[in-house]
């Protein structure tokens, strides 16, 4: 840059390697082969690289850091994970595995965190989160650094939980350091921070949105994090440095158009990353027949949180389902055995169902608007109707009804009927109805091409 700009480098040191650090050149293996000398052949052999993903967080969410693990393994790289959700992970895809401490899945039953969650209580929500991870935090920060000191890797990928004390490993080590998340991180004055769970439409407020949501933030982590760095002998920080980190963020811009003042080198944006599955899927008959006896069917799948009351939300499908004639099959991957125990004719659980083989097969989803869920929805095509439990699902909500693929929110379950009965039944309007129209509701014929003047009316 300085030369560039015609200026002379004063201090030639600067050029030179960091102590401790990673040289760029790649360190060549030099075998000779045992021939004729004048057939000598040299074989170089790249040194093999490797990267360490670390991730804390819903097992359901393990998915992007799977697939990106596994096609680095394809690119020849040496991979390990490190993560709290190695018991849903095939761990023998990777060259080495180190588990952290916490369980999500036990905190979304908590009373603490239902009785937050459902009342719409951010500040009450994150301290649940922060508390629980409060407990384990200390011991999974020397645990990742135990990781990343016997993996010696190259270069490090973490979730969004990880990325203050992942920062500081990077810095350390002196090698570069990458996040992913599933949902817009980086601030921007288009849009409120998807965990506020509002729509601000004026710039200022949500940058001071995004400013207030990460200095809240490091109130609860900041100190944890810099005994950390003390640890490290690295220097305190003073606050939560994200802005010009890289990350990839797992929304694409046909879903979310890329916002004017993100920084082109730090936020690169791409679809859901999911592993590709190793074998065709085969459907049980008990399946096979339900769904041939269905004259409708529809999708649920609420991953592994908690509804305000699981026996009684149920119910209410049930009679919904009975209502219209159709017929559900609801997703149990991630539930804990002991919820929607009561058995429903209109209902049938299933567990380990490729959503490839049942999604299209449906009229509808209904689900929370978990990243990985929404993601799987959106490829196959069928409409949503999103009952948000977390905050920053209801900011799936108004993305996907400006796209004309999900309805406004599902508030109230007792709507159900009438919210499954608009999104099956009246094909012909897109969501929020025709510009300067409104909803067609009588009947309507479709004419391919164009109609000029009022007859189109």
């Amino acid at each position: 840059w300085m030369e560039e700009e015609g200026q002379e480098l004063e201090d030639k040191s600067l050029l030179d390697p960091p102590v401790g650090g990673q040289f760029v050149e790649i360190e060549e293996e030099i075998i000779q082969k045992d021939v004729e000398p004048q057939d000598e052949e040299i074989i170089i052999r790249p040194r093999q690289y490797g990267i360490l993903i670390i991730f804390h967080g819903d097992p359901s969410e393990a998915q992007p850091y799977v697939a990106f693990g596994a096609a680095m393994k394809k690119q020849g790289w040496k991979v390990g994970i490190c993560s709290n959700c190695l018991a849903v992970i095939e761990t023998r895809r990777f060259d080495a595995t180190y588990e952290l401490k916490g369980n999500y899945l036990d905190l979304y039953h908590t009373d603490s965190f239902k009785s937050a969650a459902f009342k719409g209580a951010l500040v009450e929500l994150g301290r649940v989160f922060l508390n629980d991870m409060e407990r384990h935090m200390a011991s999974n920060m020397r645990a990742m650094w135990k990781a990343v000191q016997e993996f010696q890797p190259n270069a490090l990928l973490s979730g969004v939980n990880n990325l203050s004390e992942c920062l500081a490993m990077g810095q350390k080590l002196q090698i570069p350091y990458m996040f992913l998340t599933t949902y817009p991180f980086n601030p921007t004055k288009e849009f409120s921070p998807p965990a506020s769970g509002s729509n601000v439409e004026v710039g200022i407020v949500n940058r001071f949105m995004y400013w207030s949501s990460y200095k809240l933030s490091w109130s609860f982590i900041g100190p944890h994090i810099n005994a950390f760095r003390r640890e490290l002998k690295l220097p305190n920080q003073t606050e939560y440095i994200y802005a010009k980190i890289p990350h990839f963020c797992l929304v694409p811009e046909s879903v979310l158009p890329r916002p004017s003042d993100w920084l082109p080198n730090v936020v690169f944006q791409s679809s859901y990353w999911t592993c590709p599955s190793q074998a065709p899927f085969q459907p049980s008959d008990e399946l096979q027949q339900f769904i041939a006896s269905s004259e409708g069917l529809v999708y649920l799948d609420f991953g592994s949180l908690p509804l305000p009351d699981d026996e009684k939300t149920l119910s209410q499908f049930h009679v919904a389902l009975s209502n219209l004639g159709l017929r559900a099959v609801i997703n149990m991957d991630w539930c804990p055995p002991d919820v929607y125990t009561t058995e429903h004719t209109t209902i049938m659980k299933i567990r380990d169902v490729a959503p490839s083989f049942i999604i299209p097969k449906c009229v509808v989803a209904i689900h929370s608007g978990a990243p990985a869920t929404l993601n799987t929805i959106l490829k196959l095509g069928i409409p949503s109707i999103i009952y948000p439990i977390l905050p920053d699902q209801a900011f799936w909500v108004n993305r996907l009804s400006s796209l004309g693929v999900c309805q406004t929110e599902l508030t109230y379950l007792r709507d159900i009927t009438s919210a499954i009965t608009d999104i099956t039944t009246k094909k012909i309007t897109p969501m929020g109805g025709f510009p300067h129209y409104g909803q067609v509701s009588e009947d309507f014929l479709m004419i391919k091409g164009s109609v000029v003047g009022v007859r189109k009316r």
